[in-house]
């Protein structure tokens, strides 16, 4: 293998192991958080806190158009090539459009809030809502915070960030539990942490932009013009993600409740904190191999295959293992860990445990996606995942609840993976055969490999 190869490997495996770390940490914080706040609050406590916090989450979802992922691709891409001043003037335009997006998702969430009167009996569901929305506010620029922390290759400081807040967020959710009881005083204790953790990532963020984009030049918005055709359409086809993705990721909770009592939610709830495990150990990965790809569609776009390859076989020997271990030890871990009224919990774990490993498996494929310039892909893989979702849930969560709800989730993340990860397979063979058709003679090396296609390209 080239030497280049193998030091993007060890790049990616560098900066993946610093999330891994902040990610490991984050994860034993939010577990025991998990085991403080079911404790405390019964599994219908429990339940209702991940009703409101799906509920927020939704409607947020709305309004997000993911714009961290078109920052990753056009900073990364104007950094990499030396364009400092557009890659300036583009951290600057992310930033205008996700404070916007903030306010508009906190608004829509205020207005609607008595909505979830319909779902919970709590009377005062509508007002924890509007208290847990606040975090709207910080939410959108967090992302784009942390986008420019992983382009720049800012992974020591988004490690100690996350494992910091995590701590943190423990300790404020343990002492407003544990000493009132009170649903309310725990939101408060979210909302004062996310607001505490959204101006810390500015901060970050900025300084990280600074550093990096160091170079001379002019930087005001003008100077994107000539690409803005092809921002808005990248953005907007991520924008069609999100909005799929409010199926696939935020109405297995909604349905659920709207089907079954709140202790059938917080036990699927719980499953899924475990599901959140597993992500934790693959996600390092994500976040670090886009911008990777996002350089190497720029500069090497030939090597990309076999960086994949090469990278997600590393993955696979981490994550299948630890995946199997929580399947076979869920019984014990909910009997002693969180407690007896929680052991129904252990089959819809297993089953959700499974759909993680899945995800695992096609890692690769939305950030290829995207780092090819095919969003497009991606946002047909979601609707296909959104249809397969509400069908699944139709037939299974009536009379399965948890279970159900498990069993759905596990066939939309295939049907998400498999998706996109044909389209790409699709993508690559019209590429190969359209440069075979204009260069018989003499096959271009690119060929064999992924290129970026020009925005729109390959379009379904």
């Amino acid at each position: 293998m080239p030497l280049a190869q193998d030091n993007r490997v060890a790049r990616l495996l560098h900066n993946a192991s610093w999330l891994f770390t902040g990610n490991a940490l984050a994860s034993l914080c939010g577990f025991a958080q998990a085991v403080v706040l079911a404790r405390v609050l019964g599994a219908g406590g429990y339940g209702l806190l991940a009703f409101i916090m799906a509920f927020v989450n939704l409607f947020n979802d709305i309004v997000d158009i993911r714009l961290w992922e078109s920052v990753t691709k056009f900073v990364g891409d104007y950094h990499a090539r030396g364009d400092h001043g557009r890659a300036r003037a583009t951290v600057k335009l992310a930033y205008l459009i996700d404070a916007a997006t903030g306010v508009l998702a906190f608004a829509l969430v205020a207005a609607l809030s008595p909505i979830a009167r319909r779902f919970v009996p709590e009377a005062d569901a509508p007002r924890y809502v509007v208290l847990y929305a606040v975090t709207l506010l910080v939410a959108t620029v967090n992302d784009t915070s942390m986008a420019l922390l992983r382009v720049f290759d800012r992974f020591r400081w988004l490690s100690a960030e996350r494992a910091a807040s995590a701590l943190v967020r423990l300790l404020a959710l343990w002492a407003a539990a544990t000493s009132t009881g009170n649903l309310g005083w725990v939101l408060a204790a979210y909302v004062a942490v996310e607001i505490a953790r959204g101006l810390t990532l500015l901060a970050l963020g900025l300084r990280a932009a600074r550093i990096a984009l160091a170079g001379p030049g002019p930087d005001h918005l003008g100077l994107i013009r000539e690409r803005f055709d092809e921002f808005r359409r990248f953005t907007l086809n991520n924008a069609g993600t999100t909005l799929l993705a409010i199926v696939t990721r935020r109405l297995d909770i909604i349905i659920l409740t709207a089907l079954h009592t709140p202790r059938e939610v917080g036990l699927y709830r719980m499953a899924k904190n475990f599901d959140v495990l597993i992500h934790r150990l693959s996600d390092p990965v994500y976040q670090a191999i886009y911008p990777e790809l996002v350089r190497m569609g720029a500069l090497a776009p030939g090597e990309i295959r076999a960086f994949i390859a090469r990278s997600m076989r590393i993955v696979l020997l981490v994550v299948v293992p630890a995946g199997l271990l929580l399947m076979l030890a869920a019984q014990p871990i909910l009997d002693h860990l969180v407690g007896p009224e929680f052991s129904a919990a252990a089959l819809p774990l297993r089953i959700v445990i499974a759909g993680a490993l899945i995800h695992s498996a096609f890692l690769w494929a939305r950030p290829l996606a995207l780092a090819s310039s095919r969003p497009q892909l991606s946002t047909i893989a979601h609707a296909a995942g959104a249809v397969a979702l509400v069908a699944a849930s139709a037939l299974l969560v009536p009379r399965l609840g948890a279970v159900g709800s498990a069993t759905a989730l596990l066939i939309t993340t295939a049907v998400v993976g498999g998706v996109t990860a044909g389209g790409l397979a699709r993508a690559r063979g019209r590429a190969g055969a359209r440069e075979a058709a204009a260069q018989p003679e003499a096959p271009s090396p690119e060929s064999v490999g992924w290129r970026p296609s020009p925005a729109g390209e390959d379009s379904e």
